[in-house]
């Protein structure tokens, strides 16, 4: 079990930094699709193993 403290921070589909208590589902769906867009480096729409690592560390 995480706490909120421990749980990444997320962006709205604007960007805008959401406190984890606040955050909605468009705001978790807008976190996921970004950071899943930044990590899909050649654009084919899958992560391949070597993406995998990079699409977390890229939702900052």
């Amino acid at each position: 079990m995480l706490t909120a403290d421990e749980l990444p921070e997320y962006r709205n589909a604007k960007g805008i930094v959401v406190a984890t208590g606040n955050l909605t589902i468009a705001d978790y769906m807008a976190s996921i699709s970004h950071s899943f867009d930044m990590g899909d480096v050649n654009k084919d729409g899958f992560l391949q193993p070597a993406e995998w690592g990079v699409a977390p560390s890229l939702n900052k």
